[in-house]
């Protein structure tokens, strides 16, 4: 096939013509087509993998599954139960698999509610879509040859995007387009079998920034587009977007994870707030732990570069080091760690895999917390969440030196070189924008392994019960997976998506 395809597609409102992925851009030399069931079939293995990872093979997750299989023939009554029995095994279980599951069961079982004419909670998502554009269909040979397939599917999150990349493309940057204009920008990660996968959820907060009816497109670096069920285009429905355009622009972008970010406003602020959380953290860990509190990841790069922070950063990262030689001793001493940081007036968060954990200040937003990593060394390699197994020692960490970070006194380990090359490479010293935690490979085993030392609900009530202090001046333990979505305000005064 040498002519050109075309499909049409919506920008700023009016029809005009995109090329689809032709064989010549869209495939390498040697490379086969995609039979449309084998792509429907890799779809749909695709995002059950991702529901397994996140929710592993539980009681109340297969009672969840059952309950959307209930939904979908239109047993919605029946779904209703399977949802309410799904939540209520969630709550009793002692699964870590739970901090993932709980708040997706929760969503979906509240809109199958306010489907039925039952709704007992509000939210704007509950009557979003997202569904293929048939006007932007391809023919199925140029659908064979097409570069990537995504799925789109409305989540509790947000708008989830689901996909992958044809075998030969390994990790590849993607533009996510609305009416034509990019608003984000991710890089794929290479799975088994050569395929490049990929994922994003676009915020809640994000969302409500779309226009109320827009078309949602994927494409690689070099303009070949990406298909979704054989379509160059997504129409998005949001009835609480915006009526007219976009509202993203140079001072406001979509980063990585999928967040609004405004660069000039919202990011200098979040970044006065880190260091007042890092400036009352350290010294705690100084006087009551004997032990310094590292700057570690990106955090660590933008402090050994220039001594500030990198600009548009939206996280910080910090970490101890632990002489437990065992994840579950890590364990135990991360969980004595969180407890007398509650007791000190700290918020303590664990995240939705039951990491411990997040650190923030009563009256801080959320999303101001630190990411406190404990760092130990067993099996002669060096660990340190999230996905972290390096070839380094105690001597790169202590005794800790002393640097500048935004003008303010932060430790650093011995040997920063060591740690930022062994988990970076060797280009660490280079700017990469469009660098992602998430594309990198790691063995799965390793993250098996790093999981010992996350907790589990039943380890949280633990937790709860040692808090000794009746009056902690505002310091609490939240397991953000465990918490209810709704009311909605409810919680984002208490956890960040």
């Amino acid at each position: 096939m040498d002519e050109e395809k075309e499909s049409l597609g919506r920008v700023g409102g009016m029809r005009q013509c995109h090329s689809v992925p032709s064989p010549s851009s869209a495939m390498k030399e040697g490379s086969l087509p995609i039979p449309v069931i084998m792509e429907r079939l890799l779809s749909r293995m695709k995002r059950m993998a991702r529901y397994l990872r996140k929710n592993g093979i539980t009681l109340p997750g297969s009672i969840y599954l059952l309950a959307r299989l209930s939904e979908h023939v239109g047993l919605r009554t029946v779904a209703m139960r399977l949802y309410a029995t799904a939540l209520r095994c969630a709550d009793a279980s002692s699964s870590r698999f739970v901090f993932g599951g709980r708040q997706s069961w929760e969503f979906q079982g509240e809109r199958n509610l306010a489907r039925l004419g039952r709704g007992q909670v509000v939210d704007p998502l509950f009557d979003c879509n997202a569904c293929p554009d048939m006007a932007s269909a391809v023919p199925n040979d140029v659908r064979r040859r097409a570069p990537g397939y995504y799925q789109v599917f409305m989540g509790y999150r947000g708008v989830s995007i689901d996909g992958f990349l044809r075998p030969g493309l390994g990790m590849s940057e993607l533009d996510v387009l609305v009416d034509g204009k990019v608003i984000c920008r991710l890089t794929s990660a290479r799975d088994l079998f050569g395929f490049g996968v990929f994922a994003l959820d676009i915020s809640r907060a994000a969302v409500a920034m779309l226009p109320s009816e827009c078309d949602l497109s994927l494409r690689l670096a070099n303009g070949d587009m990406l298909l979704h069920d054989g379509c160059g285009y997504t129409k998005l429905h949001i009835p609480h977007g915006r009526c007219s355009g976009l509202v993203f622009d140079d001072e406001v972008r979509l980063d990585k994870k999928g967040f609004p970010v405004n660069a000039t406003i919202d990011i200098a602020m979040l970044h006065r707030g880190f260091m007042e959380v890092y400036g009352r953290a350290r010294d705690f860990f100084d006087m009551s732990w004997g032990r310094p509190l590292f700057v570690l990841y990106g955090t660590l790069l933008g402090q050994h570069r220039n001594q500030g922070i990198i600009p548009g950063d939206d996280d910080f990262d910090v970490g101890y080091y632990s002489d437990a030689d065992c994840s579950r001793d890590v364990l135990s001493e991360g969980m004595a760690i969180a407890i007398a940081l509650v007791e000190a007036g700290f918020i303590v968060t664990v995240n939705r895999g039951g990491r411990l954990f997040r650190l923030r200040l009563p009256g801080f937003p959320p999303a101001c917390h630190l990411d406190v990593h404990a760092i130990w060394h067993e099996r002669d390699r060096l660990w340190v969440h999230p996905m972290a197994s390096l070839d380094c020692n105690r001597e790169d960490f202590l005794p800790a030196r002393t640097g500048s970070l935004n003008g303010m006194s932060v430790y650093v380990p011995n040997h920063p070189e060591a740690f930022l090359e062994g988990y970076y490479g060797a280009d660490w010293h280079i700017p990469n924008p469009a660098y992602s935690t998430a594309a990198r490979r790691f063995p799965r085993w390793k993250l098996r392994f790093l999981k010992r030392s996350c907790v589990t609900p039943k380890q949280l009530t633990w937790m709860h019960g040692q808090i000794k202090s009746s009056d902690t001046g505002g310091g609490a333990l939240i397991a953000t997976g465990l918490q209810s979505i709704y009311p909605l305000e409810r919680y984002e005064e208490l956890c960040d998506w």
